[in-house]
C-alpha cells in the first residue's frame, strides 16, 4: 500500500520539482541562444464538441426537438481582411549575429544584474523592439531578451507584454512562452507591490490557460507564485482560492470527457446532456454548442429555457423575456462560476436589445446592465494591493472606490497625456487607457472607471515607490510629496506635481496594518 502524503509534503515536493526545472534553464538570453518553448502536450483549444447526431435507428430520436424556425440567409457583407500571417522564427545564425550587436549596445546595462537594473533594461529592450519593425530579426532577439530580462527582474507583467508582442508577429506559441516565464519567476523573492502585480498577472494567465483546457499548467503557474505571497495574508488567500477554483474547473473538465463518451453511445441521455450542457455553457461560455444539450437535459427548468432560446425568430419582447428568465435563474445558482456565467449571458442578450428598445423597456434594460456589471464585479476576488503607474504632468488625483479606480485632472495635463503623447496607465501590471469625458489634453476632467473589486474597506495608505522619466523603474526622483485621505466613500490620492516636466509615478496603495 502506498502511503498518503500530507498536503505540506506534497507542496514541498512540487516546489523542489519546480526549482529543479528552473535549474535546467539556460542562465541568460545574452549568453545563450533562445529557443521558443515547445507547446504544452495538453490541449491548446477548448474541448468543446458538438453533441453527437442520433442515428436514424436510435429509438431515442422520437424525442420531440424544440421548435426552431428556419434560419434566414445572412445578407452579403464586404469581405474582411484576413489577419497578417505570422513570420517564421529567425535562424540561430541570424539571431547570433544580432545578439552580438545587442550585447555591445547594452553592455553597460548588462553589467548590472540587480532587479532594479533588470527592470530598466526590460523597459529599454521593449522600447527598442518597438522601433525595430523594419528589422525583424532584431525585433525577435530584442523581445526574447526582454522576456529573459523580465524574468531576472521578477516582473511577470513585463514578460507577458514581451511574449504577447512576439507571438503576434512570429510563429511562437505565446501561452507556452508566458507560462515558462511565470514558472521561472515564481519562486523568487520580491517587494510587496511587485508581488501583487505578479500574482494578479499569474491569475489572469491561468484563466487564459483554463480557457483552452490547460488546467495542469494553469495550476502550476499559480502554485509557483505562492512563495511571493509570504508577506501578505490577503494576497496568499487570493491565490489559494484561485488555485481551488482551477481545481474545480479541472475536475469538471474531466467529468465532461466522461459525459461526452456517454453521449456518443446515447445522444439523448438526459443526465449526461445536463452535465455536459452545464459545463459547456456555464464553465466554457460556449452557449451555441451547450444550449442543444440543455434542451435535452433532465433539469426541467433549464430544458424549457434552453428550448425557448433556441427559437430563433422571436419578437424583441420574447427575447427580453428569455433574458429575464436567465437572469432569474442565475440567482438560484450556488456555485459562483455558474452564477456569474448566467448573469453574463443574460447581459449579452440585454445588450442586443438595447438599441432596439425605447421608453420604460430601455430603462429596464439599462438598469439590468448596470446591475450585471456590479454583480459580475462581486464575483471577482478582492484585490488586496493596488499598484498604479502613470505619466503625470501636473496636479491630479487618483480615486479609489469600492468598485474600481478613476482619475481626475485639475487644470494641468490629464494623466497619460503629455505633449501629444497618450500613454497607458498600468494597474497591477494590467494596461488601461483612460477615457475622458471632455476633449483635449488639459483641464479639469474625470476619466472612466477601471473596475476592481476593492470592497467597502477603504482604510488604505499610499506611498510612491517609483518616480522617473521611464515606466517600470524603482528610481524615485525628488517631486512634491503625495497626500492621501479618506473622503466620504472614496480613498483619494493627491499628486500635486508642481515641478515642470512629466514623470512616471508608481504608487502602491495598501491596507493599513
Amino acid at each position: 500500500m502506498i502511503p498518503r502524503l500530507a498536503p505540506s509534503l506534497l507542496f514541498l515536493l512540487f516546489t523542489l520539482l519546480t526549482q529543479s526545472a528552473i535549474a535546467d534553464r539556460p542562465h541568460n538570453i545574452f549568453d545563450d541562444d533562445w529557443t521558443p518553448p515547445k507547446p504544452s502536450t495538453t490541449p491548446r483549444s477548448p474541448t468543446i464538441v458538438k453533441p453527437p447526431t442520433p442515428k436514424p435507428e436510435d429509438p431515442a430520436t422520437n424525442v420531440t426537438p424544440p421548435t426552431v424556425a428556419p434560419k434566414e440567409t445572412a445578407p452579403l457583407t464586404p469581405p474582411t481582411l484576413a489577419p497578417a500571417a505570422r513570420l517564421a522564427v529567425p535562424t540561430s545564425a541570424a539571431q547570433a549575429a544580432v545578439r552580438k550587436v545587442m550585447k555591445e549596445v547594452f553592455a553597460e546595462q548588462l553589467a548590472d544584474r540587480s532587479i532594479s537594473a533588470r527592470r530598466k533594461l526590460t523597459t529599454a529592450l521593449l522600447a527598442q523592439a518597438d522601433k525595430s519593425n523594419d528589422a525583424l530579426v532584431d525585433q525577435f532577439v530584442l523581445l526574447a531578451a526582454a522576456i529573459d530580462s523580465a524574468v531576472d527582474a521578477v516582473d511577470l507583467p513585463a514578460a507577458i507584454r514581451a511574449a504577447d508582442k512576439m507571438s503576434e508577429k512570429f510563429e511562437v506559441e505565446g501561452l507556452s512562452v508566458k507560462s515558462e516565464a511565470a514558472l521561472h519567476i515564481g519562486p523568487k523573492s520580491v517587494s510587496p507591490d511587485q508581488a501583487a502585480e505578479n500574482v494578479i498577472a499569474a491569475i489572469e494567465l491561468s484563466d487564459e490557460l483554463a480557457r483552452v483546457d490547460d488546467y495542469v499548467i494553469a495550476i502550476r503557474v499559480c502554485s509557483a507564485l505562492q512563495p511571493q505571497t509570504a508577506g501578505s495574508a490577503p494576497l496568499r488567500s487570493l491565490l489559494q482560492q484561485h488555485i481551488r477554483d482551477l481545481g474545480a474547473q479541472r475536475d469538471a473538465a474531466e467529468r465532461f470527457a466522461r459525459d461526452l463518451a456517454k453521449l456518443s453511445a446515447s445522444p439523448n441521455d438526459p443526465a449526461a446532456n445536463l452535465a455536459a450542457g452545464k459545463y459547456v455553457c456555464f464553465v466554457k461560455g460556449d452557449w451555441e454548442n451547450g444550449l442543444p444539450m440543455l434542451a435535452k437535459s433532465s433539469d426541467a427548468a433549464l430544458k424549457t429555457l434552453a428550448a425557448e432560446e433556441l427559437i430563433r425568430e422571436k419578437s424583441p419582447e420574447a427575447t427580453l423575456q428569455t433574458a429575464d428568465h436567465w437572469w432569474d435563474t442565475s440567482g438560484k445558482q450556488a456555485y459562483r462560476l455558474y452564477r456569474s456565467s448566467l448573469i453574463a449571458h443574460a447581459a449579452a442578450i440585454y445588450r442586443q436589445l438595447l438599441d432596439k428598445s425605447s421608453g420604460l423597456q430601455k430603462t429596464k434594460i439599462e438598469q439590468r446592465l448596470e446591475e450585471a456589471s456590479r454583480l459580475l464585479l462581486e464575483t471577482q476576488h478582492y484585490v488586496p494591493v493596488i499598484v498604479v503607474e502613470a505619466l503625470i504632468d501636473g496636479a491630479s488625483t487618483l480615486h479609489v472606490t469600492p468598485g474600481g479606480i478613476y482619475w481626475k485632472s485639475h487644470g494641468a495635463a490629464k494623466p497619460g497625456l503629455h505633449d501629444g503623447r497618450n500613454e497607458l496607465t498600468f494597474v497591477n501590471g494590467v494596461s488601461w487607457k483612460p477615457a475622458w469625458s471632455q476633449p483635449g489634453d488639459r483641464g479639469d476632467d474625470r476619466s472612466n472607471v477601471f473596475p476592481l473589486k476593492i470592497g467597502d474597506r477603504l482604510d488604505f495608505q499610499a506611498v510612491v515607490v517609483g518616480c522617473a522619466d521611464a515606466p517600470h523603474t524603482e528610481k524615485i526622483e525628488s517631486r512634491d510629496p503625495i497626500h492621501a485621505k479618506l473622503d466620504k466613500d472614496e480613498f483619494v490620492v493627491n499628486i500635486p506635481d508642481s515641478q515642470p516636466g512629466a514623470k512616471w509615478y508608481r504608487v502602491r496603495i495598501f491596507h493599513k496594518p
